[in-house]
């Protein structure tokens, strides 16, 4: 079940909190909003369980709104601090959800889900390598402003190569073989041009193994 949860979290946390959202979630009913679409899409992802997971569900939204008031004060008393917040965020967000999973089985034991754990961990690891990671690096370099205009210029581009990439190392057993054909082909779509080239190919390579050893620590 934590895998439907995380899925959950990334769906809601990312494509699901759309601009209007975002630009007003400075404000606590902004805030309230976000948290309870956390909780409809936990309980359309955990399926006919939600009769009995609903609680859980409920305190882990409820957890969710407040790690996030507390983001909030951070910004207001650190304007400057934007990477740091970020990152720890996420983590306390992923440390809640397991804590969560783990309750939810040591209360009611083996759960049953609506689809195999495996969709869930496919679906989470290409959302997080695409989209995630696109607002992720978005938000890590905004430092650097000629390479975030970079990163915006080029979102379609590299999302799809970082895609197709991961696929590549799912496909196949050959790990070096296959990073080498991709990066030769990815150095030429979309990495041929700007100034970053080589540090936006370098991450989004990086990024990509990382998820496809994920992959398969999570599967066996």
């Amino acid at each position: 079940m934590v895998w439907h949860i995380l899925l959950a979290h990334f769906v809601a946390d990312y494509p699901l909190q759309i601009p209007w959202i975002l630009r007003n979630k400075r404000h606590t009913s902004f805030v309230t909003i976000h948290s309870g679409v956390h909780l409809a899409v936990m309980l359309i992802l955990v399926g006919a369980e939600r009769a009995r997971l609903w609680p859980y569900l409920v305190v882990l939204a409820g957890v969710h709104f407040l790690i996030d008031v507390a983001k909030n004060l951070t910004y207001k008393l650190h304007p400057k601090w934007v990477v740091v917040p970020y990152v720890v965020d996420q983590c306390i967000h992923y440390l809640a959800i397991w804590i969560t999973a783990a309750w939810i089985q040591a209360t009611l034991g083996d759960t049953a889900t609506p689809f195999d754990p495996l969709w869930a961990i496919l679906a989470t690891s290409y959302l997080v390598v695409m989209y995630v990671w696109f607002i992720s690096e978005r938000i890590m370099v905004y430092a650097s402003p000629s390479y975030q205009a970079e990163v915006l210029a080029q979102y379609w581009p590299r999302m799809l190569t970082r895609g197709g990439l991961l696929t590549l190392l799912l496909a196949t057993t050959s790990v070096p073989t296959t990073v080498a054909f991709a990066a030769s082909v990815t150095t030429t779509v979309p990495y041929i041009a700007g100034k970053h080239r080589w540090r936006a190919l370098l991450t989004d390579i990086g990024v990509v193994c990382a998820i496809w050893i994920f992959i398969r620590m999570a599967t066996g």
